[in-house]
């Protein structure tokens, strides 16, 4: 009889309260529009966009593989440890 009553009872409660997804929905603030594009500038839209070719510049992965060859010599000449020093001479080598 009890388990009975248990079973009513969470019933009932599943029928009187919202689901979770549309408590959520309710609580969330109203989309905003997006905001108006700036105005382009005149005299970037007058210079031609240059058309980007496979041999232009090398690749991020190319120069790291040049910065990391001088990190090397860098090192050995210098005498440079840990990760602080290392960090720094990339941030200046790229």
């Amino acid at each position: 009889m009890n388990i009975l009553r248990i079973l009513v009872a969470t019933l009932a409660l599943s029928l009187a309260l919202p689901p979770a997804g549309a408590f959520a929905q309710a609580t969330k603030p109203p989309a905003t529009a997006p905001a108006a594009p700036a105005k382009a500038d005149p005299k970037k839209a007058a210079t031609p966009a240059k058309a980007a070719e496979e041999d232009d510049e090398p690749s991020s992965a190319d120069a790291k593989k040049a910065c990391d060859a001088k990190w090397k010599t860098e090192k050995e000449k210098t005498g440079a440890k840990g990760w602080k020093a290392y960090f720094t001479f990339m941030s200046k080598c790229l």
